[in-house]
Order: C-alpha cells, then sequence, then structure tokens
C-alpha cells in the first residue's frame, strides 16, 4: 500500500474510510458519555463522576500500550477487533448498570477498548501512508469527530431529558457492529512488517500485559492520591503523599520499557514530543471533562445547553487540526507544538471562569473554544515527530507512545 501519496488513493481508500469510522465511533461515545454523566452521577451517585473518566483514561492506557505493539507483531486486525469487543461490552454494562460500581467498571472496559481503536489507527498510518499524507490523515482523523461534535452531544442531552441516559449508552452498540465491519477487509489486509517476537518484552506476552497493568495501575494511584488533595487537611496531606508514592514505584519500572527513553527528562525527538503531548493532554482533559457538569450543576443550565461548550470544542480542535496540516511544514513542529500548548493553557484559565458567577458564562465558553483549537494546532506536530522517526516495522509501538 504505498502507490500514490493522497489519503483517498484507491490503494488505501478502504483503510481511510475505517479508520474515519472508528475514529468517530470513539468521538461518538466520548463526547455523548461525557454529556450525560451528570445525569449518570444524579441517578447512580455522585461520588463515581470523577471515578469514571479516570478509569476510563487508565482503561485506555492499558488498552494503547497492549494494542499499538500487538499490531507491529499481528497486523492490526486482531488488537482492533480485541478493541471492538471490550468498547461494546463496556457500553452494554454502562447501559445496564444498577449502581456506580458497576457503571464505573463499565467505563473500564469502555476506556481499554477505546485505548486500543486510536493506537491501531496510528499504527495504520505509520505503516500504510508516506510521509507526505500523515499530516492530512492526521487532520483527517480530527475532523471525523465534527459530526459526532455537532450531533452527538446534542442528541445525547435530548434522549437523556426526555428518556434515559441509558438510551444513549445502548443507541451506541449499533456503531460498534458498523465500525467493526467496515474495517475487517482494510485492515485483514495489513500485515505485520517485522517478525512475529518483534516488538515483545524480553519477559514475554506476559510481562508486557504485567507492564500495561502495572503502569496503568501506577498512574491511577497517582490521581487516586491527588483528588484528595481536593481539601487539604494533614491527614489527606499524608495519605496523598503515601499512596502516591506507591503509584510512582509501581509504574517507575513498566515506565522504562513501554515509553521511549528519556522521557522524563524530555530527551530530543520523540520522548519530548510524547511528554509534551501528554502534559498539553492532562491539562486540557483535567478541566474538560468538568464543564458539563459545572454548566449544569453549578450554573444551572440543562444537558441540551451543555452540549452546545462539547460542540464547540470539537470544531474548534478540527479547525486547530487543519491549520496545522496546512503550516507544519512552514513554522515547523517545535514551534506549532509550542503555540498549541500555549492556547490550552490560556483556553483552561478562562474555563475555570464558569465557577465564577459573576462571570458571564460566554467567557468559559470560549475558554473551551480556545483550549481545543490549541489541542488540535499542538497534536499534529507532536505526532508527526514521534512517527516521522519511527520504522515502518514499529508504528504500532509509536502509536502506544502517542495515545
Amino acid at each position: 500500500m504505498t502507490a500514490g501519496a493522497g489519503v483517498w488513493d484507491p490503494s488505501r481508500r478502504g483503510l481511510t474510510a475505517a479508520l474515519v469510522a472508528s475514529v468517530t465511533l470513539v468521538g461518538s461515545e466520548t463526547l455523548a458519555i461525557a454529556t450525560v454523566m451528570p445525569a449518570v452521577a444524579k441517578d447512580l451517585g455522585r461520588g463515581g463522576y470523577g471515578l469514571a473518566f479516570s478509569l476510563f483514561s487508565v482503561g485506555s492506557i492499558v488498552g494503547v500500550l497492549l494494542a499499538g505493539p500487538a499490531a507491529d507483531r499481528q497486523g492490526p486486525w486482531r488488537p482492533f477487533s480485541v478493541g471492538m469487543g471490550l468498547f461494546g461490552l463496556g457500553l452494554a454494562i454502562g447501559a445496564a448498570a444498577p449502581s456506580t460500581l458497576v457503571s464505573v467498571a463499565g467505563r473500564l472496559l469502555q476506556g481499554l477498548g477505546a485505548g486500543a481503536i486510536p493506537a491501531v489507527s496510528y499504527a495504520c498510518i505509520g505503516q500504510a501512508y508516506p510521509e507526505e499524507a500523515r499530516p492530512r490523515m492526521l487532520a483527517l482523523l480530527s475532523t471525523a469527530w465534527v459530526v459526532p461534535g455537532l450531533v452527538g452531544p446534542g442528541l445525547a442531552g435530548v434522549v437523556a431529558s426526555q428518556f434515559t441516559w441509558r438510551w444513549v449508552f445502548g443507541g451506541l452498540l449499533p456503531l460498534v457492529l458498523v465500525a467493526t465491519l467496515a474495517a475487517v477487509r482494510p485492515l485483514r489486509r495489513l500485515v505485520p512488517e517485522t517478525d512475529s517476537a518483534a516488538g515483545v518484552s524480553p519477559r514475554g506476552e506476559a510481562g508486557a500485559v504485567l507492564d500495561a497493568v502495572r503502569f496503568a495501575s501506577g498512574v491511577g494511584l497517582i490521581i487516586a492520591a491527588s483528588a484528595r488533595l481536593a481539601v487539604l487537611s494533614p491527614g489527606r496531606v499524608l495519605f496523598a503523599v503515601a499512596v502516591g508514592a506507591v503509584g510512582v514505584a509501581l509504574a517507575k519500572g513498566p515506565s522504562q520499557r513501554v515509553l521511549p527513553t528519556g522521557w522524563w527528562r524530555a530527551r530530543r525527538g520523540a520522548a519530548a514530543a510524547v511528554l509534551c503531548r501528554g502534559l498539553v493532554s492532562y491539562a486540557f482533559v483535567a478541566v474538560d471533562v468538568f464543564v458539563p457538569l459545572v454548566l449544569t450543576e453549578v450554573r444551572g443550565y440543562s444537558l441540551t445547553f451543555a452540549s452546545v461548550a462539547v460542540s464547540a470544542g470539537v470544531l474548534a480542535w478540527s479547525v486547530g487540526s487543519w491549520l496545522a496540516d496546512r503550516f507544519v511544514g512552514r513554522v515547523g513542529p517545535s514551534r506549532l507544538a509550542a503555540l498549541g500548548a500555549g492556547l490550552v493553557g490560556g483556553g483552561v484559565l478562562l474555563q475555570t471562569t464558569l465557577l465564577v458567577a459573576e462571570i458571564p458564562v460566554a467567557a468559559g465558553l470560549v475558554g473551551v473554544a480556545v483550549a481545543a483549537l490549541g489541542m488540535g494546532v499542538a497534536f499534529t506536530p507532536l505526532a508527526l515527530v514521534v512517527l516521522d522517526q519511527q520504522d515502518p516495522g514499529r508504528s504500532g509501538e509509536a502509536a502506544s507512545w502517542l495515545s
């Protein structure tokens, strides 16, 4: 699949459509579920609101760390199909969840699948698309969020308000089937470019799984420790320090095997790009996921209104991705990534004004758009730095770093 440079070249047209469909599915789930989570929390208990997002992220870490290298060894179809299966199972559990605990468990499974799907997509970009086509394909995948961004949050808000939030989870299941069927043929045509043993941890497949679980568990403990500091007291601080230390100890060893060498000191090249991408993502997501909750619980707006903020963010992110595609060759990836990070920081500060009743809501919504624009501007150049420095046979490994 090397003839032709365009993303819609006949040699890769089916693959492009399949990747766009899979990202559209993940986007629909992410935006629709984020919109209705306040309703889920109201019915099942608000104590699990933050945990639902945190465990989704922890599951995503495990998914990306396993799916990316697996795509190198086995080809993309097997990890993709497993990811889709876990994703669908998590949605089904979420739709029927009788309690917060079950709902959070469903979110963990959704995270495992949602992590595997984009990791495989990035691996396919590295394996099947020439270097000159990668910025356009990355921008196209960002654009795949536009339809879910315009339709998903508003529709999810209406369904949750008029019927029940459970229908939002269940209503996404047919999309899982459609996206899986669309990907069967093009993904099976891609064969691994390395030996089946390449990319496997020296400790074997079981060691790779253990590394992923330990790393994700360590990150999860660090997140849990930071959450305890929402209310400061000597006891909470000591508890947070102890739990955070355990988290660091768990994640430190595996991080040296699942992340690029020198990531912790921002070693020039792929390591620095991965670290920057992670920090920018954390800054954005840590605030953005609470916007619907703040709009409904603090400001008193409806879920339908909250969906407008989500849609505005998606559109701004897509605009940023296309701007990055257009200017990355002229400006250079480092300057463009720095600009994007600055926009994310400014947008996050504006979003915090949603907590102040005296400041118009419009200021916070502008912050949502600015931060999302920055994400679009930053993500493409950072991804290109990582993908372009990896051999085609290690694209899956690079994809796991990115995701």
